[in-house]
Protein backbone atom coordinates (compact mmCIF):
# COMPACT_ATOMS: atom_id res chain seq x y z
CA UNK A 1 0.00 0.00 0.00
CA UNK A 2 1.34 3.45 -0.94
CA UNK A 3 2.28 5.78 1.91
CA UNK A 4 0.17 8.41 0.13
CA UNK A 5 -3.00 6.33 0.22
CA UNK A 6 -5.97 7.57 2.24
CA UNK A 7 -7.44 4.19 3.18
CA UNK A 8 -9.17 3.82 6.53
CA UNK A 9 -11.58 1.28 8.02
CA UNK A 10 -15.20 1.79 6.94
CA UNK A 11 -16.11 1.26 10.59
CA UNK A 12 -14.70 4.73 11.24
CA UNK A 13 -17.62 6.19 9.29
CA UNK A 14 -20.05 4.03 11.21
CA UNK A 15 -18.61 5.33 14.48
CA UNK A 16 -19.67 8.86 13.51
CA UNK A 17 -23.31 7.84 13.94
CA UNK A 18 -25.22 8.38 17.14
CA UNK A 19 -25.57 5.43 19.52
CA UNK A 20 -29.13 4.72 18.39
CA UNK A 21 -28.18 4.94 14.70
CA UNK A 22 -25.35 2.49 15.22
CA UNK A 23 -27.71 -0.08 16.67
CA UNK A 24 -30.18 -0.39 13.79
CA UNK A 25 -32.06 1.21 10.91
CA UNK A 26 -35.08 2.60 12.72
CA UNK A 27 -37.43 2.41 9.73
CA UNK A 28 -36.59 -1.26 9.34
CA UNK A 29 -35.64 -3.25 6.24
CA UNK A 30 -38.13 -2.81 3.40
CA UNK A 31 -38.72 -4.04 -0.13
CA UNK A 32 -41.03 -1.84 -2.25
CA UNK A 33 -42.33 -0.33 0.96
CA UNK A 34 -43.10 -3.65 2.68
CA UNK A 35 -41.33 -4.66 5.87
CA UNK A 36 -38.97 -7.60 5.53
CA UNK A 37 -40.28 -10.58 7.48
CA UNK A 38 -37.42 -12.98 6.76
CA UNK A 39 -33.78 -12.95 5.73
CA UNK A 40 -31.57 -15.84 4.63
CA UNK A 41 -28.36 -16.31 6.60
CA UNK A 42 -25.26 -18.40 5.94
CA UNK A 43 -26.91 -21.59 7.17
CA UNK A 44 -29.75 -21.15 4.65
CA UNK A 45 -27.37 -20.28 1.83
CA UNK A 46 -25.48 -23.55 2.13
CA UNK A 47 -28.67 -25.51 1.42
CA UNK A 48 -29.65 -23.11 -1.40
CA UNK A 49 -26.24 -23.42 -3.07
CA UNK A 50 -26.53 -27.19 -3.05
CA UNK A 51 -29.75 -26.81 -5.04
CA UNK A 52 -28.23 -24.30 -7.48
CA UNK A 53 -26.35 -26.89 -9.55
CA UNK A 54 -29.54 -28.87 -10.14
CA UNK A 55 -31.54 -25.74 -11.00
CA UNK A 56 -28.88 -24.60 -13.47
CA UNK A 57 -28.99 -28.01 -15.13
CA UNK A 58 -32.79 -28.30 -15.31
CA UNK A 59 -33.98 -24.66 -15.53
CA UNK A 60 -30.98 -22.92 -17.05
CA UNK A 61 -30.71 -20.50 -14.12
CA UNK A 62 -30.71 -20.37 -10.33
CA UNK A 63 -31.83 -17.85 -7.72
CA UNK A 64 -30.27 -17.06 -4.34
CA UNK A 65 -32.74 -15.24 -2.06
CA UNK A 66 -31.63 -12.71 0.55
CA UNK A 67 -34.72 -10.93 1.91
CA UNK A 68 -38.42 -11.69 1.87
CA UNK A 69 -41.65 -9.80 2.61
CA UNK A 70 -45.29 -10.81 2.29
CA UNK A 71 -45.35 -10.21 -1.48
CA UNK A 72 -41.70 -9.80 -2.55
CA UNK A 73 -38.36 -11.60 -2.53
CA UNK A 74 -35.00 -9.94 -3.20
CA UNK A 75 -31.89 -11.80 -4.17
CA UNK A 76 -29.45 -12.66 -6.96
CA UNK A 77 -29.97 -14.80 -10.02
CA UNK A 78 -27.52 -16.36 -12.41
CA UNK A 79 -29.53 -16.47 -15.60
CA UNK A 80 -29.41 -15.93 -19.39
CA UNK A 81 -29.06 -12.35 -20.58
CA UNK A 82 -31.68 -12.66 -23.28
CA UNK A 83 -35.41 -12.87 -22.63
CA UNK A 84 -35.89 -9.67 -20.63
CA UNK A 85 -38.49 -7.03 -21.51
CA UNK A 86 -38.10 -3.26 -21.57
CA UNK A 87 -40.91 -0.84 -20.75
CA UNK A 88 -39.88 2.43 -22.41
CA UNK A 89 -42.35 4.46 -20.38
CA UNK A 90 -40.20 4.37 -17.26
CA UNK A 91 -36.83 3.16 -18.57
CA UNK A 92 -34.29 5.55 -19.95
CA UNK A 93 -34.25 5.99 -23.70
CA UNK A 94 -31.69 3.87 -25.56
CA UNK A 95 -28.92 6.14 -26.87
CA UNK A 96 -26.63 4.43 -29.38
CA UNK A 97 -23.94 7.10 -29.07
CA UNK A 98 -24.03 6.88 -25.28
CA UNK A 99 -23.76 3.08 -25.56
CA UNK A 100 -20.72 3.42 -27.86
CA UNK A 101 -19.09 5.82 -25.40
CA UNK A 102 -19.70 3.45 -22.47
CA UNK A 103 -17.92 0.57 -24.15
CA UNK A 104 -15.35 2.29 -26.39
CA UNK A 105 -12.57 1.14 -24.03
CA UNK A 106 -13.99 -2.35 -23.64
CA UNK A 107 -16.67 -4.12 -21.63
CA UNK A 108 -15.63 -4.06 -17.98
CA UNK A 109 -17.60 -6.78 -16.11
CA UNK A 110 -16.88 -5.08 -12.80
CA UNK A 111 -19.01 -2.16 -13.96
CA UNK A 112 -21.45 -3.94 -16.22
CA UNK A 113 -22.11 -7.53 -15.23
CA UNK A 114 -24.83 -7.15 -12.57
CA UNK A 115 -28.17 -6.11 -14.05
CA UNK A 116 -31.30 -4.93 -12.25
CA UNK A 117 -34.39 -6.94 -13.14
CA UNK A 118 -37.88 -7.61 -11.86
CA UNK A 119 -39.45 -11.06 -12.13
CA UNK A 120 -43.22 -11.40 -11.85
CA UNK A 121 -43.88 -15.00 -10.85
CA UNK A 122 -47.61 -14.54 -11.53
CA UNK A 123 -47.12 -13.90 -15.25
CA UNK A 124 -43.59 -15.29 -15.68
CA UNK A 125 -42.31 -12.05 -17.24
CA UNK A 126 -38.85 -10.59 -16.62
CA UNK A 127 -38.43 -6.81 -16.84
CA UNK A 128 -35.14 -4.90 -16.91
CA UNK A 129 -35.78 -1.82 -14.79
CA UNK A 130 -32.33 -0.19 -14.77
CA UNK A 131 -29.74 -1.90 -16.94
CA UNK A 132 -30.72 -1.15 -20.51
CA UNK A 133 -27.33 -0.06 -21.89
CA UNK A 134 -25.43 -2.63 -19.81
CA UNK A 135 -27.62 -5.48 -21.01
CA UNK A 136 -27.24 -4.46 -24.66
CA UNK A 137 -23.48 -4.36 -24.07
CA UNK A 138 -23.59 -7.85 -22.63
CA UNK A 139 -25.65 -9.09 -25.59
CA UNK A 140 -23.07 -7.70 -28.02
CA UNK A 141 -20.21 -9.27 -26.09
CA UNK A 142 -22.08 -12.57 -25.96
CA UNK A 143 -22.45 -12.57 -29.74
CA UNK A 144 -18.67 -12.36 -29.95
CA UNK A 145 -18.30 -15.23 -27.48
CA UNK A 146 -16.50 -12.85 -25.13
CA UNK A 147 -18.72 -13.47 -22.09
CA UNK A 148 -20.63 -16.50 -20.80
CA UNK A 149 -24.26 -17.13 -21.68
CA UNK A 150 -25.47 -16.38 -18.14
CA UNK A 151 -24.85 -13.32 -16.02
CA UNK A 152 -25.58 -12.21 -12.46
CA UNK A 153 -28.66 -10.12 -11.82
CA UNK A 154 -29.94 -8.18 -8.84
CA UNK A 155 -33.52 -9.40 -8.66
CA UNK A 156 -36.77 -8.36 -7.06
CA UNK A 157 -39.46 -11.02 -7.39
CA UNK A 158 -43.19 -10.50 -7.10
CA UNK A 159 -44.44 -13.70 -5.49
CA UNK A 160 -46.97 -15.87 -7.28
CA UNK A 161 -49.33 -15.33 -4.34
CA UNK A 162 -49.22 -11.52 -4.55
CA UNK A 163 -52.55 -9.80 -5.30
CA UNK A 164 -53.14 -8.48 -8.81
CA UNK A 165 -53.24 -4.91 -7.45
CA UNK A 166 -49.43 -5.07 -7.25
CA UNK A 167 -48.45 -4.04 -10.78
CA UNK A 168 -44.98 -4.92 -12.07
CA UNK A 169 -44.66 -1.62 -13.98
CA UNK A 170 -45.36 0.37 -10.82
CA UNK A 171 -42.76 -1.54 -8.77
CA UNK A 172 -40.16 -1.29 -11.54
CA UNK A 173 -40.89 2.41 -11.92
CA UNK A 174 -40.49 3.09 -8.20
CA UNK A 175 -37.07 1.42 -8.12
CA UNK A 176 -35.98 3.07 -11.37
CA UNK A 177 -36.91 6.51 -10.05
CA UNK A 178 -35.39 6.08 -6.59
CA UNK A 179 -32.12 4.67 -7.88
CA UNK A 180 -31.55 7.20 -10.64
CA UNK A 181 -32.97 10.45 -9.35
CA UNK A 182 -30.06 11.46 -7.11
CA UNK A 183 -26.83 10.23 -8.70
CA UNK A 184 -27.95 10.64 -12.30
CA UNK A 185 -30.89 13.03 -12.51
CA UNK A 186 -33.75 12.04 -14.75
CA UNK A 187 -34.87 14.30 -17.56
CA UNK A 188 -38.04 16.27 -16.73
CA UNK A 189 -40.10 14.01 -18.99
CA UNK A 190 -38.58 10.85 -17.47
CA UNK A 191 -39.25 12.12 -13.96
CA UNK A 192 -42.83 13.08 -14.77
CA UNK A 193 -43.54 9.69 -16.34
CA UNK A 194 -41.88 7.97 -13.38
CA UNK A 195 -44.04 9.98 -10.98
CA UNK A 196 -47.15 9.20 -12.98
CA UNK A 197 -46.39 5.48 -13.25
CA UNK A 198 -45.64 5.42 -9.51
CA UNK A 199 -49.19 6.72 -8.83
CA UNK A 200 -48.04 10.11 -7.57
CA UNK A 201 -51.31 11.99 -7.00
CA UNK A 202 -50.05 15.35 -8.25
CA UNK A 203 -48.63 13.78 -11.43
CA UNK A 204 -51.92 11.98 -12.07
CA UNK A 205 -53.85 15.25 -11.80
CA UNK A 206 -51.37 16.94 -14.14
CA UNK A 207 -51.70 14.06 -16.59
CA UNK A 208 -55.49 14.38 -16.57
CA UNK A 209 -55.20 18.14 -17.16
CA UNK A 210 -52.87 17.53 -20.12
CA UNK A 211 -55.22 14.96 -21.57
CA UNK A 212 -58.29 17.17 -21.11
CA UNK A 213 -56.67 20.19 -22.78
CA UNK A 214 -54.91 18.29 -25.57
CA UNK A 215 -51.31 18.82 -24.50
CA UNK A 216 -48.56 16.20 -24.66
CA UNK A 217 -44.91 15.64 -23.73
CA UNK A 218 -41.94 16.48 -25.92
CA UNK A 219 -41.13 12.77 -26.35
CA UNK A 220 -42.83 9.52 -27.28
CA UNK A 221 -43.59 8.61 -23.67
CA UNK A 222 -47.23 8.42 -22.64
CA UNK A 223 -48.33 8.21 -26.29
CA UNK A 224 -51.98 8.23 -25.24
CA UNK A 225 -51.62 11.98 -24.68
CA UNK A 226 -50.93 12.40 -28.40
CA UNK A 227 -54.18 10.61 -29.14
CA UNK A 228 -56.32 12.56 -26.67
CA UNK A 229 -56.93 15.40 -29.12
CA UNK A 230 -56.89 15.59 -32.91
CA UNK A 231 -54.64 18.67 -32.66
CA UNK A 232 -52.50 17.95 -29.59
CA UNK A 233 -49.65 20.38 -28.93
CA UNK A 234 -46.39 19.89 -27.04
CA UNK A 235 -45.78 21.56 -23.68
CA UNK A 236 -42.23 22.10 -22.45
CA UNK A 237 -41.36 22.51 -18.77
CA UNK A 238 -43.53 19.61 -17.66
CA UNK A 239 -42.32 19.59 -14.04
CA UNK A 240 -43.16 23.28 -13.58
CA UNK A 241 -46.54 22.56 -15.11
CA UNK A 242 -47.12 19.73 -12.63
CA UNK A 243 -46.14 21.96 -9.72
CA UNK A 244 -47.93 25.17 -10.78
CA UNK A 245 -51.01 24.46 -12.90
CA UNK A 246 -53.25 24.11 -9.82
CA UNK A 247 -52.15 27.40 -8.23
CA UNK A 248 -54.82 29.96 -7.42
CA UNK A 249 -53.15 32.67 -9.54
CA UNK A 250 -53.63 30.66 -12.75
CA UNK A 251 -57.10 29.40 -11.92
CA UNK A 252 -56.39 25.93 -10.47
CA UNK A 253 -56.58 24.39 -13.94
CA UNK A 254 -60.04 25.77 -14.74
CA UNK A 255 -58.81 27.92 -17.64
CA UNK A 256 -56.34 25.47 -19.14
CA UNK A 257 -58.63 24.11 -21.85
CA UNK A 258 -59.73 27.60 -22.94
CA UNK A 259 -56.10 28.74 -22.96
CA UNK A 260 -54.92 25.91 -25.23
CA UNK A 261 -58.00 26.12 -27.49
CA UNK A 262 -57.28 29.83 -27.97
CA UNK A 263 -53.71 29.06 -29.01
CA UNK A 264 -54.99 26.59 -31.58
CA UNK A 265 -57.16 29.33 -33.04
CA UNK A 266 -54.15 31.63 -33.37
CA UNK A 267 -51.57 29.22 -34.79
CA UNK A 268 -51.91 26.09 -36.91
CA UNK A 269 -49.90 23.04 -35.90
CA UNK A 270 -47.31 23.82 -38.58
CA UNK A 271 -46.94 27.40 -37.35
CA UNK A 272 -46.58 26.63 -33.62
CA UNK A 273 -46.78 23.09 -32.26
CA UNK A 274 -44.80 23.62 -29.06
CA UNK A 275 -45.73 25.87 -26.13
CA UNK A 276 -43.64 26.81 -23.12
CA UNK A 277 -45.23 26.17 -19.75
CA UNK A 278 -44.72 29.88 -19.05
CA UNK A 279 -46.86 30.84 -22.04
CA UNK A 280 -49.63 28.37 -21.22
CA UNK A 281 -49.86 29.41 -17.57
CA UNK A 282 -49.52 33.11 -18.41
CA UNK A 283 -52.52 32.82 -20.70
CA UNK A 284 -54.42 31.13 -17.85
CA UNK A 285 -53.26 33.96 -15.58
CA UNK A 286 -54.94 36.56 -17.82
CA UNK A 287 -58.15 34.54 -17.99
CA UNK A 288 -58.08 34.24 -14.20
CA UNK A 289 -57.60 38.03 -13.82
CA UNK A 290 -60.58 38.63 -16.08
CA UNK A 291 -62.68 36.21 -14.06
CA UNK A 292 -61.56 37.55 -10.68
CA UNK A 293 -62.32 41.20 -11.47
CA UNK A 294 -65.56 40.33 -13.27
CA UNK A 295 -64.88 42.45 -16.36
CA UNK A 296 -63.21 45.32 -14.51
CA UNK A 297 -59.85 44.30 -15.94
CA UNK A 298 -61.28 44.89 -19.42
CA UNK A 299 -59.84 41.74 -20.97
CA UNK A 300 -61.62 40.18 -23.97
CA UNK A 301 -60.32 36.78 -25.06
CA UNK A 302 -61.58 37.24 -28.62
CA UNK A 303 -59.49 40.42 -28.85
CA UNK A 304 -56.47 38.51 -27.53
CA UNK A 305 -56.88 35.83 -30.20
CA UNK A 306 -57.12 38.53 -32.87
CA UNK A 307 -54.12 40.39 -31.41
CA UNK A 308 -51.92 37.31 -31.41
CA UNK A 309 -53.00 36.45 -34.97
CA UNK A 310 -52.27 40.03 -36.01
CA UNK A 311 -48.79 39.85 -34.44
CA UNK A 312 -48.08 36.55 -36.20
CA UNK A 313 -49.12 37.91 -39.60
CA UNK A 314 -47.23 41.19 -39.12
CA UNK A 315 -44.13 40.11 -37.18
CA UNK A 316 -44.17 36.27 -37.44
CA UNK A 317 -44.51 36.13 -33.63
CA UNK A 318 -45.11 32.66 -32.21
CA UNK A 319 -45.61 31.84 -28.54
CA UNK A 320 -41.86 31.83 -27.82
CA UNK A 321 -41.62 35.55 -28.67
CA UNK A 322 -43.64 36.36 -25.55
CA UNK A 323 -41.62 34.24 -23.11
CA UNK A 324 -38.63 36.55 -22.57
CA UNK A 325 -37.43 38.52 -20.78
CA UNK A 326 -38.91 37.37 -17.49
CA UNK A 327 -38.64 39.07 -14.13
CA UNK A 328 -36.97 37.08 -11.38
CA UNK A 329 -39.64 35.35 -9.32
CA UNK A 330 -42.40 36.71 -11.58
CA UNK A 331 -42.05 34.52 -14.67
CA UNK A 332 -45.76 33.88 -15.27
CA UNK A 333 -46.68 37.50 -14.61
CA UNK A 334 -43.93 38.68 -16.99
CA UNK A 335 -45.22 36.60 -19.89
CA UNK A 336 -48.78 37.70 -19.13
CA UNK A 337 -47.53 41.30 -19.23
CA UNK A 338 -45.98 40.72 -22.68
CA UNK A 339 -49.26 39.25 -23.89
CA UNK A 340 -51.12 42.25 -22.50
CA UNK A 341 -48.80 44.64 -24.32
CA UNK A 342 -49.46 43.04 -27.69
CA UNK A 343 -53.18 43.18 -26.85
CA UNK A 344 -52.91 46.94 -26.24
CA UNK A 345 -50.70 47.53 -29.27
CA UNK A 346 -53.22 45.80 -31.51
CA UNK A 347 -56.03 48.00 -30.19
CA UNK A 348 -53.97 51.16 -30.77
CA UNK A 349 -52.71 50.30 -34.25
CA UNK A 350 -56.10 49.09 -35.42
CA UNK A 351 -57.71 52.15 -33.75
CA UNK A 352 -60.37 50.06 -32.05
CA UNK A 353 -62.86 51.75 -29.75
CA UNK A 354 -61.93 49.43 -26.86
CA UNK A 355 -60.29 50.31 -23.52
CA UNK A 356 -56.63 49.39 -23.10
CA UNK A 357 -55.64 46.98 -20.32
CA UNK A 358 -54.15 48.71 -17.28
CA UNK A 359 -51.28 46.27 -16.96
CA UNK A 360 -49.34 48.23 -14.34
CA UNK A 361 -52.38 48.21 -12.08
CA UNK A 362 -53.36 44.55 -12.44
CA UNK A 363 -49.98 42.89 -13.04
CA UNK A 364 -47.40 44.08 -10.55
CA UNK A 365 -43.82 43.78 -11.82
CA UNK A 366 -40.53 45.17 -10.41
CA UNK A 367 -39.57 48.65 -11.63
CA UNK A 368 -36.15 47.51 -12.84
CA UNK A 369 -37.80 44.90 -15.04
CA UNK A 370 -40.26 47.43 -16.44
CA UNK A 371 -37.32 49.72 -17.23
CA UNK A 372 -35.58 46.80 -18.94
CA UNK A 373 -38.50 46.43 -21.37
CA UNK A 374 -38.76 50.19 -21.97
CA UNK A 375 -41.47 51.19 -19.50
CA UNK A 376 -40.52 54.10 -17.23
CA UNK A 377 -43.06 53.56 -14.49
CA UNK A 378 -41.61 56.29 -12.23
CA UNK A 379 -42.20 59.01 -14.82
CA UNK A 380 -45.77 57.85 -15.28
CA UNK A 381 -46.34 58.06 -11.53
CA UNK A 382 -44.90 61.59 -11.40
CA UNK A 383 -47.16 62.76 -14.24
CA UNK A 384 -50.20 61.33 -12.47
CA UNK A 385 -49.20 63.09 -9.24
CA UNK A 386 -48.84 66.40 -11.10
CA UNK A 387 -52.28 65.94 -12.66
CA UNK A 388 -53.70 65.13 -9.23
CA UNK A 389 -52.18 68.30 -7.66
CA UNK A 390 -53.39 70.47 -10.52
CA UNK A 391 -56.94 69.20 -10.15
CA UNK A 392 -56.83 69.85 -6.39
CA UNK A 393 -55.60 73.40 -6.94
CA UNK A 394 -58.45 74.04 -9.34
CA UNK A 395 -60.97 72.57 -6.95
CA UNK A 396 -59.80 74.77 -4.06
CA UNK A 397 -59.08 77.89 -6.15
CA UNK A 398 -55.36 77.78 -5.24
CA UNK A 399 -53.92 78.61 -8.65
CA UNK A 400 -51.90 81.80 -9.02
CA UNK A 401 -53.93 84.69 -10.43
Amino acid sequence: MSVNSKFYPIEDDWRQLSASQKDKIHSGIVIAGEQVTKFYDKDDIVKILLQCAEDLETKGYFFIPQFETKNFIQGFAYRPTSGSLIDKLYNRDFYKDHWATLFKDGFDPVLSSVCDILVDERSDITVSWDSRHRMVGYLSAKEGNQVPENQWCNVIKIKSTAPKEIRPEKIACLYFKNKNESPKPLSPEEKFVADYRADDAQAIRAYMALQFSGLRLDCDRLPELSQSHKDSRIITGILKFKDDFEKESVGKGLFLRKSVDSMREVWSYAQNNKFSVYFVLAYCYLLKLSDTFNGEFGYDNNIMIRALSWAYNKFAFTSKNYCAPRANGKAIESVAFHLGRIYNRYIEEEELDIPLLDLNCYIGLPKDFLSQIGIEIEEEVEEKEEEKITSLEKAFNLQDN
